[in-house]
């Protein structure tokens, strides 16, 4: 079973490329604290896949970043963004899952992501 790494800021996903040279699934997000909590917890807000999660997740930092509500954030750096990743060779389907189970859009919990994608046939919902 996949299990999510620990967080790490989104404008330092350089530091980390040898951990990310294979294929998984993402999510960007921030971190925050609940108030009177004593833990930060990670509030994910897009989810996507990746066939090599450096070339991915550093695509994100670059003024080219096709989604635009990322784009803007990272460049106002009002709040600093965070990803964390799973490895999987079934990367697509994994993103998949996640996207039909939890939503997106304003409604959804992946606010960030404006396409749904789809399961195969034989594929069932998490």
């Amino acid at each position: 079973m996949a299990r999510w790494s620990d967080c790490y800021l989104l404008s330092e996903v350089r530091l980390r490329r040898p951990e990310l040279q294979s294929s998984g699934v993402y999510e960007l997000g921030f971190i925050r604290r609940r108030a009177g909590g004593t833990e930060d917890e990670f509030t994910p807000f897009y989810v996507g896949k990746a066939k090599v999660l450096y070339d991915r997740l550093s695509s994100y930092v670059s003024a080219r970043c096709h989604n635009e509500l990322i784009r803007i954030q990272h460049e106002t750096g009002h709040l600093r963004i965070w990803y964390h990743t799973f490895r999987t060779l079934s990367y697509a389907e994994s993103e998949a899952r996640l996207q039909n189970r939890l939503g997106i859009g304003d409604a959804g919990y992946y606010r960030w992501n404006r396409r749904l994608e789809f399961l195969g046939r034989n594929d069932a919902l998490l």
